[in-house]
């Protein structure tokens, strides 16, 4: 073959399938023939591993043996050629170019049915002889060629988890047992995936095939692995279903625990500094991954790798993630865009929904950051349920926190922890003639935008309802009938008041900035004690 009208790549790929001697292997690699077999043969293996155990998740510890410096180098060159050479399965998803956690999770989502398997220690069931077979009889390499790069790549008769060539020599080792447990999905009518040492079979039937079970075991021993038991789960679609660490019943998301963490330390490095929200982290989540040979971590590094995290799953563009990002480079100075966002995209995720069926009423709620959900005491009926516009389906009863019928405002708590909350404003004094933003959901149907109106305010005024002065502040903006519990913000997007009762509509002649009924609770009255 004419060598000069080919590219880099295809001539280490002519190298890889010409190999005849070792010597061809140290040519192929870039290394002295006497070099190659002092490293694989002579030098101690203490001196070319480190060991060290890292903390599961899930409890438990993880033994990594990670390659020194001159075997780390012959890892790395052959780990470059088996990727030319390596054409993964469909169903693979670990360790391939272009595919990750949520490609995998992609093809499990919204299925009535889950099957998680974990293979019991997946990298060190890989032994010597089995590299070695491999390179043998799928690449039909002479035996002393491939017992030279079975030596490369194997520490301690095993595939050391923590070398560069294990996670490709893992997934081609797995090439029977993929192609089987895909026949076995396909004639069941499921999906199956694979990611290192996670198997997932789901399906949209209305029973899960029973028999799939004991042909995953069998399988999956047949080709040299083992199941952990521990790690086995079957899930319907109302239960929580995950896939790497990942929820999929609807679509794949980040676990609301992993969000609340990010928060929590966020939260405590606002109020109390760098240092205390280090303490505050150490103690209470630990430092996960953590190489006790390489001492180095730091919490700005951590935090921002957990919401890199959050972007990778949910995308750039959600709002979760964008106001963690604008958290964090407040606290730091940077490390993420800055995200213009505009009023809608800002508040939405913050906004609900609250119906009465037995009343046959309907109003707007906030989450409040540190409060919860606020809204008018009016709007709170014994039937009343709370939800989202983004998924009108789930609907959440509400518990009442704090109520306060004649000052007309409520705070509840509901069980839903992934939602974002508003930041209430205390810098700026209620003026007459500052720019205001009213938000919420006027008599709302399914697909409705939220409601936004600029206005200013107008006006000051103190209201007696059964002996008790309140006051309120007058808008410009028109209240709606349902807009009732909606947040009044200021130009920084902060709230400064929950609007109150409303007009029947836009086109009804009403005088809503100069009657009491029609103006707006400051925010300072529901946050800050008021005797009754």
């Amino acid at each position: 073959m004419n060598t000069e009208l080919t590219t880099p790549a295809d001539q280490l790929k002519n190298k890889f399938f010409s190999l005849q001697e070792p010597s061809d292997v140290a040519d192929m690699l870039e290394v002295p023939y006497k070099v190659l077999m002092y490293i694989v043969y002579r030098k101690p293996l203490h001196l070319q591993y480190k060991r060290f155990e890292i903390k599961k998740r899930l409890g438990g510890e993880r033994v990594i043996t990670a390659p020194r410096s001159s075997i780390k180098i012959l890892q790395q060159k052959l780990n470059y050629v088996l990727r030319l050479i390596y054409r993964p399965k469909a169903c693979v998803h670990g360790y391939v170019n272009g595919r990750d956690i949520r490609s995998n999770a992609r093809i499990h989502a919204n299925k009535r049915w889950v099957y998680n398997v974990d293979l019991l220690n997946f990298f060190p069931s890989i032994n010597f002889g089995r590299v070695r077979g491999m390179f043998m009889k799928y690449f039909d390499l002479p035996d002393a060629c491939a017992t030279v790069l079975a030596q490369i790549c194997c520490y301690n008769n095993e595939l050391p988890q923590g070398a560069p060539t294990s996670p490709i020599i893992s997934n081609m080792i797995c090439a029977v047992l993929d192609r089987d447990l895909m026949y076995l999905a396909k004639s069941s009518s499921c999906s199956y995936t694979r990611y290192a040492d996670d198997i997932v079979f789901s399906t949209t039937k209305k029973n899960f095939p029973h028999h799939i079970t004991s042909e995953i075991q069998r399988i999956v021993e047949q080709n040299g692995f083992s199941i952990n038991p521990k790690k086995v789960r079957l899930s319907q679609y109302f239960q929580r279903q995950e896939v790497t660490g990942l929820t999929v019943n609807k679509f794949p998301n980040v676990r609301r625990q992993f969000i609340k963490e990010v928060r929590a330390v966020l939260n405590v490095w606002e109020k109390y500094g760098p240092e205390e929200a280090q303490q505050f982290y150490r103690t209470k989540y630990g430092i996960e991954n953590r190489n006790p040979v390489n001492d180095f971590w730091n919490l700005e590094n951590t935090m921002k790798g957990k919401i890199n995290y959050i972007r990778m799953v949910r995308g750039e563009s959600n709002s979760i993630y964008q106001k963690l990002a604008d958290r964090y480079n407040k606290l730091v100075g940077s490390g993420f865009p800055v995200y213009n966002r505009s009023i809608l995209e800002a508040v939405s995720p913050s906004l609900w929904v609250l119906e009465s069926d037995e009343e046959l009423e309907q109003g707007t709620g906030f989450m409040l950051n540190g409060v919860g959900l606020v809204t008018c005491a009016h709007v709170v009926k014994k039937d009343t349920v709370a939800y989202r516009t983004c998924d009108t389906s789930k609907k959440y009863s509400v518990k009442t926190s704090r109520i306060h019928p004649l000052r007309d405002f409520a705070i509840l708590s509901i069980d839903y922890d992934d939602c974002i909350g508003l930041e209430p404003s205390f810098d700026e004094g209620i003026e007459i003639g500052k720019n205001i933003i009213l938000v919420g959901y006027p008599n709302y149907q399914v697909g409705d935008t939220p409601y936004i109106q600029n206005g200013a305010i107008t006006m000051e005024r103190k209201v007696r309802s059964s002996g008790i002065e309140q006051k309120r502040f007058m808008i410009s903006a028109s209240i709606i009938y349902g807009n009732s519990g909606g947040p009044v913000l200021n130009e920084s997007g902060k709230v400064i008041g929950i609007a109150v009762t409303g007009q029947p509509s836009l086109v009804t002649p009403s005088h809503s900035d100069r009657t009491e009924k029609h103006g707006v609770i400051p925010i300072g009255d529901i946050l800050i004690p008021v005797p009754d």
